[in-house]
């Protein structure tokens, strides 16, 4: 069931940044789209301090007497950039490293994306995708590989709190990680 909204979340987000820059030339608009926004990140973009928290281990698929040999504090940090765009959704890029479940560290950078509703002016919750790179030891030996994650967030004025849901199957995958978001400047 998980894979499936996994799937489910992937189609939707890859959906809508298609149908987002649709042009006469959709591919073209949607590279010139990306290679703007991602220099406007840079150029643009307000200093991020990343602070993982909590990687949860979801009971239904862990046997419980293997549970006490993951780690659920992956100590680390980060930064990044990011901006908030003309339709208020938070963008950034980033780079961060922590301890994984196994306690070996694992380094992870990318872009993430977070369509956003503002109840208030100092107030948002939001959901979107990152994609991104990383590498663990015990899957390729620290070879490098990507991703893309389910995001969803919420935030009080500069403080994002997030969590991304990695998918797997039996001992394998199923943790919810959650982090830290501070803005700098």
């Amino acid at each position: 069931m998980y894979v499936r909204l996994y799937r489910l979340i992937l189609f939707l987000c890859l959906w809508g940044g298609c149908a987002w820059s649709m042009s006469d030339k959709p591919f073209q608009g949607l590279w010139e789209e990306a290679k703007h926004r991602l220099y406007q990140i840079w150029t643009e973009g307000h200093g991020d301090l990343y602070v993982p928290n909590y990687a949860w281990h979801n009971r239904l698929y862990y046997d419980t007497n293997k549970l006490p040999r993951y780690n659920e504090f992956p100590w680390g940090a980060g930064f990044g950039k990011g901006i908030w765009d003309e339709h208020n959704n938070w963008q950034g890029l980033y780079a961060i490293v922590f301890m994984d479940s196994h306690s070996d560290i694992q380094p992870m950078s990318g872009y993430g994306y977070l369509l956003t509703h503002h109840p208030t002016e100092n107030t948002g919750v939001g959901i979107g995708f990152t994609l991104m790179m990383t590498a663990r030891q015990d899957i390729l030996n620290y070879t490098p590989f990507p991703g893309i994650l389910p995001l969803a967030s919420i935030n009080y004025k500069n403080i994002l709190i997030m969590g991304a849901y990695v998918p797997g199957t039996q001992n394998i995958g199923n943790v919810l990680f959650i982090m830290t978001k501070l803005t700098l400047t």
